[in-house]
């Protein structure tokens, strides 16, 4: 019921550090990401991939010590399980991919801020290592986790059909992310990107989600992207795409107004969870519209004698870029208004506490520093 807060307080009870943050981290992620807790699962994320870079110095160290000690069994034991399940562990591809779109929810709200964080998110994996079952097996398959700790797949009958479900989860959205930043790199940069590889990863994300809103969602930021890229080349023809992206966004708003409005837990649940869906969802949409808007400001300085000109006629692109962006803030109002409403009804969750409730160990005091 989306008691994403609870779900963190009980997590931490756990007391999960160090390896145990490969095995058992997965658990809490869903429940605070979809509960708006981004900031949470970031620093998960970032605990997850310190734990990793920590255990390949170890497993190095170590290894040198037991060739040291004439002990090369021992050592190439080590080695061997360092490159088979940790450097080829789904929960590491899924923190480092999970972490590109939580940076775009948090901090990215500009181009120019994504322009500086895409050296660093371009260190990560290749869209190529997921883009289909075979590759991903080999250069991602090790699942170090217990999947029966998912009692809600009451679907599967085996471990095999757990564990191949958990990897598709975890696929899925790493794809997602990777997509995304080899799209946002595309645009904001002089790279080119592998379009028909990304086209067909995103529509095969698109057709694997069940939930309408998010369908929506994906389906509007694809069309920004499709408006951006026009826009960049021709700006007349992005005019048509441009109203296109006001009418999917439009059709977000749609649904959210559709939401049952009611003070009861379960409906109060879907509409939290819902917000969520769009913010995380839309937030490589701002994006793009900001790029756009921020290109067609640019104008050149008026060379001549001063004086009062006519006003020239908005273009019809500007006018269609202007329709989306509106679209888009009047989706981010409603939202708020909603979220606020919400926050002073009686069945609304606590507020968190400024504090973080995930747990204060030596990993996160590291993290802190980096």
């Amino acid at each position: 019921l989306g008691a994403g807060e609870a779900a963190l307080r009980t997590y931490a009870s756990l007391g999960v550090k160090q390896i145990q943050l490969d095995s058992l981290g997965h658990l809490i992620t869903p429940w605070a990401a979809s509960s708006g807790f981004w900031a949470e699962v970031s620093l998960h994320c970032r605990n997850v991939l310190h734990v990793h870079d920590g255990c390949r110095r170890d497993s190095r160290e170590f290894a040198h010590r037991a060739l040291d000690c004439c002990n090369g069994a021992r050592a190439a034991e080590i080695w061997q399980f360092q490159r088979d399940k940790l450097d080829r562990s789904t929960t590491k591809l899924w923190a480092r991919c999970e972490l590109i779109g939580l940076d775009l929810v948090l901090q990215c709200h500009s181009a120019t801020k994504v322009v500086e964080l895409l050296p660093q998110w371009e260190t990560g994996p290749r869209l190529d290592d997921v883009s289909d079952d075979e590759t991903f097996e080999r250069v991602f398959g090790s699942l170090n986790i217990d999947v029966r700790a998912r009692p809600a797949w009451t679907h599967s009958t085996s471990d095999g059909e757990r564990s191949s479900r958990q990897k598709f989860v975890f696929r899925n959205s790493s794809a997602y992310h990777l997509a995304t930043r080899e799209l946002l790199a595309a645009l904001l940069t002089d790279r080119q990107a592998n379009a028909p590889l990304v086209d067909r990863v995103l529509a095969s994300i698109r057709g694997a989600i069940s939930d309408k809103l998010e369908q929506s969602c994906v389906d509007a930021v694809l069309s920004a992207y499709e408006a951006a890229s026009a826009f960049k080349s021709d700006r007349d023809t992005s005019t048509k795409l441009f109203d296109v992206v006001s009418e999917k966004i439009a059709d977000v708003a749609t649904l959210l107004e559709a939401l049952d409005p009611a003070s009861t837990v379960e409906a109060c649940h879907t509409r939290l969870r819902s917000a969520a869906v769009v913010l995380e969802r839309t937030a490589p949409l701002l994006v793009v519209l900001c790029f756009a808007d921020d290109a067609s400001s640019k104008k050149k300085k008026a060379k001549g004698k001063k004086g009062k000109r006519e006003k020239e006629a908005e273009p019809a692109w500007r006018l269609a870029l202007s329709k989306a962006l509106s679209s888009f803030l009047t989706l981010l109002t409603a939202l708020k208004t909603s979220l606020k409403r919400d926050q002073t009804d009686e069945d609304a969750p606590a507020e968190l506490p400024e504090e973080s409730v995930l747990p204060e160990d030596g990993s996160r005091q590291e993290v802190a520093k980096l």
